[in-house]
C-alpha cells in the first residue's frame, strides 16, 4: 500500500497486526474490521477529540461475519475482545475507552 495512503487510513499493514493470529483492519472513519483467525467481526471505534481519542462501542461487536455467522459471541468474549482492541490501540498510542 502506498505509504501515503496508509497515513491516510490509520492502521494497516503491519500496524494492522495485534499477534500472530488476530488483526484489526480500518475500514471507514469509524468502522473496523477484527479478525481471529478464520473469524472476522465489523465493530465501531469512534474517534474522539481529547483524551480519550478512541472509544470502543463493544455492543457493535454482535456476530461473527459469514461462515461463522452462527456461532454465537457471548458478553464475556465481547468483553475480552474489546479489551484486547483497546490494548493494542493503546500499545499503538491512543487513549481508549471501552463502553
Amino acid at each position: 500500500m502506498n505509504p501515503f495512503l496508509k497515513f491516510l487510513k490509520g492502521i494497516g499493514g503491519e500496524r494492522s497486526k495485534i499477534d500472530e493470529r488476530r488483526r484489526l483492519y480500518r475500514l471507514g472513519r469509524d468502522e473496523y474490521k477484527y479478525c481471529d483467525g478464520d473469524h472476522c467481526l465489523l465493530l465501531q471505534i469512534d474517534m474522539l477529540k481529547g483524551q480519550p481519542n478512541r472509544l470502543i462501542y463493544s455492543s457493535t461487536i454482535e456476530t461473527w461475519l459469514p461462515p461463522h455467522d452462527s456461532e454465537p459471541i457471548d458478553s464475556s468474549q465481547r468483553r475480552e475482545i474489546a479489551d484486547r482492541i483497546g490494548r493494542f490501540l493503546e500499545e499503538n498510542g491512543d487513549v481508549v475507552e471501552v463502553r
